[in-house]
C-alpha cells in the first residue's frame, strides 16, 4: 500500500514534469510561429512524437532514466509538451501581421513584440493546449 510519502513525491515529480513541459514548450510553440526555419527544423520532430505511441515508449525510458521519480517526470513532459507546442504554434501563425507592423513603426524591441504581441495573443491557445497536456499526461502516467 502507497504511503502519504510516495504520494506526495510522485505529485511533486507530476507537476516538475508538466512545469518542465509548459517552460519548454510554450517559447518553442512561439518560435516555430514566428520563424520559419525554426518551424521546418522543428515540426517533423513534434509530428513524429505526437503520432507515436508514447505508451510503447515508456519502458524504453525506464531503461534509460531508471524507475524512480525522474521517469515520472520524463514521461508527464513528453506527454504535455507536444500538444502545448502545436497549439502555441498555430496561434502565432494566425496573428495579424499589421499588429506586429505597428509594435515595430512605434519603435518597440523584438522583446516587446514578442512579449507583447506574441505571447499575449496566443495564450488563449497556450492555455488550452496546456490543459489538453495536463490531461494527457495524467492518462499516460495512469497507463504505465
Amino acid at each position: 500500500m502507497a504511503s502519504i510519502r510516495d504520494l506526495t513525491e510522485t505529485g511533486q515529480a507530476f507537476l516538475l514534469g508538466t512545469f518542465f513541459a509548459i517552460v519548454i514548450s510554450i517559447p518553442a510553440g512561439i518560435l516555430m510561429g514566428k520563424n520559419r526555419l525554426i518551424d521546418e527544423l522543428l515540426l517533423p520532430w513534434v509530428n513524429v512524437f505526437l503520432s507515436a505511441p508514447l505508451t510503447a515508449l515508456v519502458p524504453v525510458l525506464m531503461v534509460l532514466f531508471g524507475f524512480w521519480l525522474k521517469i515520472i517526470v520524463i514521461t508527464t513532459s513528453s506527454f504535455a509538451i507536444r500538444i502545448i507546442i502545436l497549439n502555441a504554434r498555430a496561434r502565432v501563425k494566425q496573428i495579424n501581421p499589421s499588429l506586429v507592423e505597428m509594435t515595430q513603426y512605434f519603435g518597440a524591441s523584438q522583446w516587446d513584440t514578442l512579449v507583447k504581441i506574441y505571447f499575449w495573443a496566443a495564450l488563449p491557445e497556450i492555455l488550452s493546449g496546456v490543459r489538453i497536456g495536463f490531461i494527457r499526461a495524467v492518462k499516460g502516467v495512469l497507463d504505465f
